[in-house]
């Protein structure tokens, strides 16, 4: 049996740019706490295999889906709760001030960054971080981790490359945009402060 306090969780970039607290998994769902800054923009994703209920404690903003025909985009705001089904284009935004804060539950439990595929925006991105596209160089050829993407441990998290460059380039970003903290990536990943920084010029 698992119980954990938000506070507790730690604390990790999503696919979409948007900020991630892992709370609790079982075999068939994982539950995450979902936060996007004031006039934040996420990026426009869709999901592979997984079906999310979303649930909104706090904040204001709009949400846009896209499947095959249909597409909305809604207001949303505490107390209101939306489905994403698998195969949905979508994408959210904080039009106020405070934090927009959620609930996601993911079933099956989120198995990775594989999972989440970038799609065309239908708003600007901003405030959301992008982690950095990885790319192999003549230094890690011979490194069978290249291009290899290993979830964290737990539920609803951006998954690192296990490669050591690459590890410290993403958490070098992390720093940067201010928005995840990078001593959650460090711990979920305790290698990263003692690797060498190599940077790459393309973004994902």
């Amino acid at each position: 049996m698992q119980t954990r306090r938000l506070p507790d969780a730690s604390v990790v970039a999503a696919p979409d740019g948007s900020q991630i607290h892992e709370l609790v998994a079982v075999p068939r769902g994982s539950m995450v706490h979902c936060k996007l800054p004031g006039g934040a923009v996420s990026m426009a994703v869709v999901h592979a295999t997984v079906d999310e209920v979303w649930y909104f404690l706090a904040g204001t903003g709009q949400v846009r889906r896209r499947r095959e025909s249909a597409e909305s985009v809604v207001d949303v705001e505490a107390g209101v709760a939306l489905t994403i089904e698998c195969g949905t284009h979508f994408q959210f935004c904080n039009t106020g001030d405070e934090d927009l804060c959620f609930v996601i539950v993911t079933m099956p439990p989120w198995p990775g960054s594989q999972e989440a595929r970038r799609v065309n925006d239908h708003w600007p991105v901003q405030g959301a971080a992008e982690l950095p596209k990885y790319e192999s160089g003549p230094d890690r050829a011979d490194d069978p981790a290249v291009a290899r993407r290993a979830p964290f441990p737990g539920c609803g998290c951006a998954a690192l490359p296990e490669n050591a460059d690459a590890v410290r380039l993403a958490v070098a970003h992390v720093e940067r945009s201010g928005l995840v903290n990078p001593d959650a990536v460090r711990t979920v990943h305790p290698a990263a402060p003692r690797l060498r920084f190599r940077p790459v010029a393309s973004f994902a």
